[in-house]
């Protein structure tokens, strides 16, 4: 099996060992649904780790934090420009400026996949600054370490049972999911685009708008 990182294929080991089960996901598994990024333009994914059980989350690995290119178009260049230059080794570009590790690409995927059932988990704990990035952009996202625990929380949510998963990062920074408020906000948002017949032209206004609403969830950060 092919990993994108060292770092990856030791997460493996404990992921694929999770209760339920993983496996990782074939370079051509694409995610099943219309994805745009921020210039309108569709774009594909891969998720890294796909459960044995349907219920479970399905979750993307990485070590540090995301980056903010907004558009894939964008973020191709800067990897071309900056690789040219020669200053930064490749695993730093590809953290840096990647649009496969954009902060806007995986809010985009949260925003598209059925709700509460995927999650990113960092092996290092993002910043302040990213951390208000990604609940602004819809992400769902944990410590590895507290990997098992919100995955069981996002199907206890599911089932109805009020769940406010907490998590203090090592600075103090303490970040709350109201779960069940997520839920129904992300399922009001997935019947919207249901009943719409939209193009791609309107998908991505469509996505303004679940930002918009998503500060009113109830998400806190302190």
């Amino acid at each position: 099996m092919k990993y994108d990182s060292k770092a990856e294929q030791e997460a493996a080991e404990f992921i694929e060992k999770m209760a339920g089960g993983y496996r990782k996901a074939g370079e051509f598994e694409f995610i099943d649904a219309r994805l745009f990024d921020t210039a309108n333009m569709p774009f594909k994914a891969v998720l890294d780790f796909i459960p044995h059980d349907p219920e479970d989350c399905t979750i993307e690995f990485k070590t540090t934090g995301l980056n903010s290119r907004k558009s894939k178009l964008l973020a191709d260049y800067a990897v071309v420009m900056t690789t040219a230059r020669g200053y930064e080794r490749k695993h730093r570009i590809h953290q840096k400026f990647s649009w496969s590790n954009s902060a806007y690409k995986h809010g985009e995927q949260h925003a598209k996949l059925p709700p509460l059932r995927h999650i990113t988990t960092f092996s290092k704990w993002p910043t302040y600054r990213e951390i208000k990035l990604y609940l602004k952009l819809g992400i769902l996202f944990c410590h590895t370490s507290a990997l098992e625990a919100l995955n069981s929380a996002c199907k206890m949510a599911r089932a109805g049972f009020e769940i406010n998963f907490q998590q203090v990062t090592p600075e103090g920074i303490q970040v709350t999911f109201p779960l069940n408020s997520m839920y129904r906000h992300q399922c009001d948002q997935a019947s919207s685009r249901t009943s719409e017949k939209y193009s791609s032209k309107s998908a991505w206004p469509l996505k303004k708008l679940s930002k918009a609403a998503w500060q009113n969830t109830g998400i806190n950060l302190k």
